[in-house]
């Protein structure tokens, strides 16, 4: 293929999945940046918001199995749309409802349909771009997902600097109306074209199980899920830590956090440079994030509620390393699995495993909280890192994806 259409095609595929999964994210963090200025309201309890964050996780974690499972023998460009749509209006009506159940099922089912997208997208991706142009085009949803994380907190900031917390919700879930038609149009008049060609999946011969079914493969499920209670649960948590731990308004806290979506971007493409010197060896890649992020938590740990600005780097880059151990393993390891046909299916499975270890643990943080205290909340998280640098290390050892290339 000429190397200008390959250019062309890359960039379509590329804009169109990085604005769905902006728009995803918008949508998908918009409770847990409103979320100081909902309980300093007192609309709803600390314990209620926990445990909708709770059930948006643990669908969104099982949605990403389920789906991406279905995303194997689904077009995208059904998918995605449907995924965008259903939580652009749930989002859009939340503000007005004033019941914990409804709440609590509204998340849930906005957390099922947001896993809607990575699973296919990535299989698009993967299907119909070469492993180079694949790997930056992942990388670049990663940047989309934090830009979108951005966005929430400006739109947060927005909210709370003009004491109205029903525009932060309007907003993010008319965004995510418009970009899921954005999707469908261009997804079909791209697929009219011939730039996006479905893959039926390929029979896995019965000697080629023994790369999945390994030790080598459940250590990086493990990292995965270590990875998802920082990036995920902790990210859920960062805004109202702040707030409390410190001592600081909502419109501090939601000011403050706008930084830390931009400390990710940095994360990811940092994290990429080393990881080419480090010749794409991904797994190597995690085991130094997660020691990095140790020594991060550390730092968090022993300031407890003193020198908030040595605190909050140090949670962000945390933050920011876990990112980069997220895009490792999805824009290089998964992309091991494409010539399967069941990319979007391992995909969903690694995404499931990362949010429902993130959904328990968005449940046991605020019963610490409530029982020892923000410190000991630290000491779980430096745990969860030291933890993952292990298991991280027990994958270097044994898991032979690389070998299916």
């Amino acid at each position: 293929m000429n190397t200008d259409i390959k250019f062309k095609k890359a960039v379509w595929i590329g804009s169109i999945c990085c604005l769905a999964y902006a728009g995803c994210y918008t949508g998908r963090n918009i409770l847990s940046a409103v979320m100081p200025q909902l309980i300093e309201l007192g609309n709803f309890s600390e314990s209620a918001l926990g445990t909708m964050g709770s059930a948006l996780l643990l669908c969104y974690g099982i949605g990403q199995l389920i789906n991406g499972f279905l995303g194997n023998v689904i077009d995208a460009k059904f998918m995605v749309p449907i995924g965008l749509a259903v939580p652009g209006i749930m989002i859009t009506i939340f503000p007005f409802c004033n019941s914990n159940i409804i709440g609590i099922i509204g998340w849930g089912a906005c957390g099922f349909f947001c896993s809607m997208l990575w699973g296919p997208m990535s299989k698009v991706i993967g299907e119909n771009t070469e492993r180079k142009t694949g790997r930056i085009l992942i990388t670049l949803m990663t940047t989309a997902s934090v830009i979108g994380t951005l966005i929430t907190y400006l739109l947060a900031l927005i909210g709370s600097s003009v004491k109205n917390h029903v525009l932060p919700f309007v907003i993010s879930g008319t965004l995510l109306l418009i970009i899921s038609l954005i999707y469908y149009i261009f997804s079909v008049r791209m697929e009219n074209r011939g730039m996006i060609k479905p893959h039926p999946i390929q029979s896995v011969k019965k000697e080629d199980v023994s790369f999945i079914v390994n030790i080598g493969f459940i250590s990086m499920i493990i990292v995965t899920m270590l990875y998802g209670i920082i990036r995920n649960a902790v990210s859920f948590w960062i805004p109202t830590f702040i707030s409390q731990n410190f001592s600081v308004s909502s419109q501090t806290a939601a000011a403050i956090s706008i930084i830390l979506p931009i400390t990710n971007i940095l994360g990811t493409f940092v994290t990429m440079y080393f990881a080419r010197l480090a010749r794409y060896r991904e797994k190597f890649m995690c085991m130094l994030l997660f020691a990095f992020s140790t020594v991060m938590f550390i730092i968090v740990f022993l300031c407890k509620t003193s020198f908030a600005p040595v605190s909050i780097s140090a949670l962000f880059m945390a933050s920011a390393a876990m990112t980069g151990a997220c895009n490792m393993i999805f824009s290089i390891y998964v992309l091991h699995y494409t010539d399967t046909g069941l990319i979007s299916g391992i995909t969903g499975l690694f995404d499931f495993t990362s949010y429902i270890s993130a959904s328990a643990a968005s449940l046991v943080f605020p019963i610490i909280l409530t029982k020892s205290g923000w410190s000991a909340v630290c000491a779980v998280w430096t745990a969860v890192t030291i933890l993952g640098t292990g298991f991280s290390l027990l994958a270097m050892k044994t898991d032979k994806a690389h070998m299916l290339d």
